[in-house]
């Protein structure tokens, strides 16, 4: 099978690829404007049917549909590397945690310490090699996908290519 017709058969819907959560998870998601808003957002629908899901990121410039549709944090909750201006309204809101690190040493704390049931990253689209970009998730992506069980792409085609 070509790495195109493998990629065309894993497509799925935000609705879809959010299922693969379960209860207790551990979620990762991209930061800034490589923000996975639709998968995002799908998984807010789930809060029902799920308990105790971490969510982990930072510098988010949108407002987390899961957090904002569970203001008492019974199924989501927050964790922040690094706080945007939304990310501190929340955590004045009591509904983001804050953990300080050094941004050099993020990669290395996926690789070392960190578990990542699911990651969820905004990409660009394949490319004719059958790649995607992180875009400006570069930063820290590879050593979250490379620790996570299940990753989960939306791909994004404003996002810029960043080499």
């Amino acid at each position: 099978m070509s790495v195109f017709n493998e990629y065309h058969s894993k497509i799925r819907t935000p609705d879809e690829a959010v299922k693969s959560v379960k209860t207790g998870d551990w979620v990762d998601l991209g930061f800034c404007n490589g923000f996975p808003v639709l998968l995002e957002e799908a998984l807010s629908k789930r809060k029902e049917e799920l308990d105790d899901i971490k969510l982990r990121g930072y510098l988010l410039l949108n407002p987390l549909k899961t957090v904002e549709t569970d203001p008492t944090g019974e199924t989501f909750t927050y964790y922040s590397w690094f706080m945007s201006s939304y990310e501190r309204k929340l955590w004045k809101r009591d509904l983001c945690h804050f953990s300080p690190m050094l941004f050099r040493n993020l990669p290395e704390y996926y690789t070392r310490y960190l578990n990542v049931n699911v990651a969820m990253f905004a990409v660009t689209p394949m490319d004719r090699h059958g790649y995607f970009n992180f875009s400006i998730n570069c930063a820290s992506a590879k050593a979250v996908l490379e620790r996570a069980d299940i990753v989960i792409l939306e791909i994004n085609e404003n996002l810029p290519l960043v080499y």
